[in-house]
């Protein structure tokens, strides 16, 4: 069981998600850019 997470380490992953996902935003699921998201949504809650 995850009892918690590093925020700050997510986050940075997630802006090097960002930069990934402008270079191939015309190949990209819209699932996979809703759930990147999502994920963006709840670290920041």
């Amino acid at each position: 069981t995850v009892t918690s997470i590093d925020k700050a380490a997510w986050k940075e992953e997630l802006s090097l998600h960002t930069e990934l996902f402008k270079q191939l935003e015309h190949h990209l699921p819209k699932a996979l850019v809703d759930t990147k998201a999502a994920i963006e949504k709840r670290l920041a809650a």
